[in-house]
This record gives structure tokens, sequence and C-alpha cells, in this order.
């Protein structure tokens, strides 16, 4: 028995880029978008194409997701950092995260993940694990 959606998004839109550089090129890697109904389309590019596909949000993922994406902070504020301790090198993917709240506001951030307070980062790991769910 499939259990109905109960939770309801807290934002009106939310998207999710990871992306890399290349020279002077940005190639982006992974898309997540997700709707006010807790509907997730995933796009990502694989050696040997590229795959897409939606899915409903759990309850409980979409109420981690409204601990952030609720409008009432601005991202900027879930950094704890904006520098690396010395002779550290972030080598990971960069993203880019942009939402629409309920109420029409945008924010965006590009996101270097050891700057991240622990809840975002937990957040964003859900979205970025779901190619491999």
């Amino acid at each position: 028995m499939v259990k109905a959606q109960q939770v309801t998004a807290k934002f009106r839109s939310l998207t999710y880029v990871t992306y890399e550089t290349v020279g002077e090129n940005v190639v982006i890697k992974d898309i997540v978008e997700i709707n006010k109904d807790g509907r997730a389309r995933y796009r990502s590019v694989w050696y040997n194409g590229i795959a897409d596909t939606t899915y409903q949000l759990t309850n409980d993922k979409l109420k981690q997701l409204n601990e952030i994406f609720n409008g009432t902070k601005p991202l900027k504020s879930f950094m704890q950092s904006t520098k690396l301790p010395e002779n550290r090198h972030f080598a990971g993917p960069l993203d880019y995260i942009e939402y629409t709240s309920k109420v029409g506001g945008t924010d965006h951030l590009t996101i270097v993940s050891p700057f991240m307070s622990k809840e975002f980062n937990e957040a964003l790991d859900y979205l970025a694990a779901i190619p491999l769910k």
C-alpha cells in the first residue's frame, strides 16, 4: 500500500545543479528540479548518454528540504566559512542552487560544500544521491 503525499513543499520551485569547469567552459553534469508538489525531475549526463527521470519525494525528504528552503533565511546564512583551512584544497563538484519561495521571492547560491552548515549539506547530499537510489 502506497501512502499519499502528506507534506507539502514550503517552496514554489527548487533547482540544484552540479557542474564542472573545463578550461573556460562550464559543463553541467546534473540538474534536479523540484516543483511545489514535491515532484522531482532529475537529469544527468552519463558516459553513455543522458538519464532523465521523475519521481515523488518522500514526506521525510520533503520535510528536510523544507527546513532550509522555506523563505525565512537567505541561503548565504547557511555558510559557516568562506575560506578553506590552510593547506587544504577543495576538489569536489561545484554546485548551484536556486529556489523560489511560496510568496515568489527567489534566492540562489553557488556552493562550496566545506563552507556550508551540516544541515544544509545533508539536504543536498540527498539531492546528489538521487541517481544512485
